[in-house]
């Protein structure tokens, strides 16, 4: 068989067309989400994300999270997007619309509760989020995990890029930081 006949054959191991789609909506809302951090957030005068953190770079964050939120999205949609239009045959399954729209949610009030929780808590809770909606159950892992991710990232960003991500003012508040 040649490449061209393969490549239109569904396989037992490959996703279904509700999958796809499921991933190509999920990717619309991430790539939604990045663009209009980088043209409401990121071009207010004393944007949410940056107003917090205290780098050279601060100010540039918001444009830079925008931008690889879009990137990410628009090459996770890509695959998806291509099996939809040119695979037939493929089943056809119940989408969890409750998933899809929960880790849209996630997304977007990640973005809207920054300020106040600041990057690790939010991230944290995000990333709980995000493992709960794929169907994760045992808690521990849910906020071990997440927290253990978003400690190094912080470390990462703080050390090599010198960026001071926000604590937020619920830290603030708390700790007098």
């Amino acid at each position: 068989m040649s490449t061209n006949e393969t490549s239109h054959t569904p396989s037992a191991d490959m996703p279904t067309r509700s999958q796809d789609l499921a991933a190509v909506v999920v990717a619309i809302g991430a790539f939604a989400l990045g663009l209009w951090i980088v043209l409401d957030i990121a071009a207010m005068e004393d944007n949410p994300i940056a107003s917090l953190s205290g780098g050279i770079d601060a100010k540039q964050y918001p444009k830079w999270l925008g931008a690889a939120l879009m990137v990410l999205a628009a090459t996770v949609i890509v695959k998806p997007a291509v099996r939809l239009f040119t695979l037939h045959g493929r089943p056809d399954d119940a989408l969890p619309w409750k998933h899809i729209f929960s880790v849209i949610a996630a997304l977007f009030l990640y973005v809207l509760t920054f300020r106040q929780l600041g990057y690790i808590v939010s991230t944290t809770l995000f990333g709980a989020t995000l493992m709960a909606a794929v169907g994760m159950r045992r808690p521990v892992a849910m906020i071990a995990f997440p927290l253990a991710l978003t400690l190094a990232l912080y470390w990462i960003v703080r050390l090599i890029f010198d960026i001071h991500l926000p604590f937020g003012r619920l830290w603030s508040g708390l700790f007098g930081g």
